[in-house]
């Protein structure tokens, strides 16, 4: 790295946000950036180097007195205190991270601590500078390492452990299993997961036999508390399946908290209605809110549709029939925006149904001893995603007409039977890095904000996925493959079916040609690899990725997709588990299949065609 400590110091400035000479130092950090990259042990150094300073100020907020150091780091903690306030998932994390550390050291039960290297040389009170100071003088990373790991990195959409390792910046990364925090016989030392962030999730996205230090928990003794999973099954109007399951993320289990997501389904004459939720993880009753925005919801927009049919459509011309009048608020064709009306007002009674039971709750003596406090509407907070779906006979096919609206972050996309991908959401992102928005907030409930996370699809539909976060930022980017890798995961571990509406495909004639010739080739192939749940009774299941198996046939997952002869192939041999229905296979799945990064529940509906 050719730079002097005036160009870095102006990069890491312009990394941080701060002023600098923007062109010459966002190269150069690029510069830096690959510097750090090309060797393991960088990215910790570096790291401890650019955490160092606010360790600083944390010890200046614990040590008050104007002996232990100087007066512009306890400004400093009265600034980041006041940060802090407005980051509500990171100060849940290191709450939870300090609590760990001392009930832990002074109950006997052993800590174990987590350095990015190697323990820090705590400086002498009045050695430290401030945050800025130190932030103005940073230099090139060298090989002195010291600073203790953050509690935790908020990336993406998705919180990192904030035990295990150093998070990179960006969605949870596509490696296998982490470490869980340390057991208390055992120490546990950081790691390095970055890799290149423009990456999808690839081939490294595989289930891991290696065992785990995660622990199981039960559920908490807490009122209306979640089940530690759900699955249900349907069939729409249209003899359409739709499968749903939510599983409790692996940290919620290794702290013994509550799952926070929340699904409904349910039909209403010719429409199947849809609704997702994740609560906001660092409100404790945000399950709560999660599960009454989806019910009302639900119950709204069966309601409003239970009579309403599209009517003879002339859906040849797609521009017209979605045509809008965005300054009027509605779709020009009246059918469309009875649905868009419905959707809207759905999400309008959503609100007031968290409303009126954060009301309730705040009046319940129960409730207030639990928070210390009365019940305020932001301890319901929660994303809230909606679809419905139709049928629509059309010169001579089945077709579906889909309409989705959506508040915070999570996915909904839809795969039509020529396996091209439509992504009918579009994620909120908060303030700050790892933020969203929630259901809560009012201004998401404009009517110009509606309208823009208004989306709709007519198509030969094989399969509409709703899904939170916990399963979307498992497959980031979620365009132009990622929910292409969903679906196919899916299909390889027999939880859907491909979809065989022109006949059962000739396998071989598939296979031919390809790195894996025959079924033989791919069974030899070993696709299914044993994972241990992590559960009150542990088993031991076979997870598959679309990933791998491209790799070995040499093809794309687009290709693969394509075709139904490869999906199948790809899913015969080794069973994932004993369970036979798809829901339960669901939720087995969603349960076990590992990527590196990835702690957060996880919740996914489908509805899907199976025609055979």
């Amino acid at each position: 790295m050719n730079l002097t400590a005036e160009q870095i110091a102006g990069a890491i400035r312009w990394w941080l946000g701060l002023e600098a000479d923007g062109d010459n130092a966002k190269g150069n950090w690029k510069e830096i950036e690959d510097w750090v990259l090309g060797k393991d042990e960088r990215l910790d150094e570096f790291a401890a180097h650019v955490a160092w300073p606010l360790i600083d100020v944390i010890q200046r907020g614990i040590v008050q007195s104007k002996e232990s150091g100087n007066d512009r780091a306890r400004t400093c903690w009265d600034e980041l205190k006041s940060f802090l306030k407005k980051q509500d998932e990171l100060s849940r994390q290191m709450v939870d991270r300090a609590t760990q550390f001392l009930d832990e050291s002074t109950t006997g039960k052993g800590y174990a601590p987590v350095y990015l290297t190697q323990p820090p040389e705590t400086p002498e009170a009045g050695e430290a500078e401030s945050a800025a100071t130190a932030v103005d003088q940073a230099s090139a990373p060298s090989t002195v390492a010291g600073g203790f790991a953050p509690a935790s990195n908020i990336s993406g959409a998705a919180v990192l452990d904030e035990v295990d390792t150093v998070p990179a910046v960006g969605p949870p990364q596509p490696y296998e299993l982490e470490a869980a925090p340390a057991s208390d016989d055992e120490s546990n030392k950081a790691s390095n997961p970055m890799s290149d962030q423009t990456e999808s999730t690839s081939e490294s996205m595989t289930p891991s036999a290696a065992s785990t230090q995660w622990q199981y928990k039960p559920l908490p003794n807490e009122p209306e508390n979640h089940g530690e999973y759900e699955t249900r099954a349907e069939e729409s109007y249209e003899k359409l399946k739709i499968i749903g399951a939510r599983v409790r993320g692996k940290k919620h289990k290794h702290e013994g908290t509550n799952c926070d997501d929340w699904f409904e389904f349910d039909t209403s004459s010719p429409w199947t209605i849809i609704a997702v939720s994740d609560g906001a993880g660092s409100k404790r009753l945000s399950r709560i809110g999660a599960k009454v925005s989806c019910q009302r919801a639900v119950e709204v927009l069966r309601e409003r549709l239970k009579e309403h049919f599209m009517g003879e459509l002339d859906w040849s011309n797609l521009a017209e029939v979605f045509k809008q009048d965005r300054e009027g608020g509605v779709f020009i064709k009246k059918e469309l925006d009875t649905v868009r009306s419905a959707l809207h007002e759905a999400m309008l009674e959503a609100y007031k149904a968290v409303e009126d039971k954060a009301r309730e709750l705040s009046e319940n003596s129960e409730y207030t001893e639990l928070m210390g406090r009365p019940v305020t509407l932001d301890d319901l907070a929660g994303t809230l995603l909606l679809a419905a779906h139709t049928g629509v006979p059309y010169d001579g096919k089945n077709y579906s007409f889909v309409m989705t609206c959506q508040i915070g972050d999570g996915m909904l996309a839809a795969i039509d039977q020529a396996g091209a991908l439509k992504l009918l959401g579009i994620a909120d992102s908060g303030e700050f890095a790892g933020q969203t928005e929630f259901l809560i907030s009012k201004k998401k409930l404009e009517k110009n904000n509606l309208w823009s996370k208004t989306n709709g699809f007519w198509g030969e539909l094989r399969a509409l996925m709703v899904m939170t976060d916990g399963v979307a930022d498992d497959y980031f980017p979620n365009a132009p493959t990622g929910m292409l890798k969903l679906y196919g995961d899916l299909v390889l571990n027999s939880i859907l079916r491909p979809n065989f509406k022109d006949g059962m495909p000739d396998i071989n004639a598939s296979l031919a040609g390809t790195e894996l010739p025959n079924p033989d080739a791919v069974q030899a192939a070993a696709l299914a690899v044993p994972v241990e749940t992590i559960s009150a009774e542990p088993q031991t299941v076979y997870i598959r990725s679309i990933d791998i198996y491209a790799k070995k046939l040499d093809r794309t997952v687009e290709e693969i997709i394509k075709d139904p002869g490869l999906l199948l192939a790809g899913g015969e041999g080794q069973p994932m588990c004993a369970e036979n229905e798809p829901k339960d296979r669901l939720r087995i799945w969603l349960d076990s299949y590992q990527v590196r990064g990835s702690f957060d529940d996880r919740t996914l509906v489908v509805l899907y065609r199976e025609e055979m």
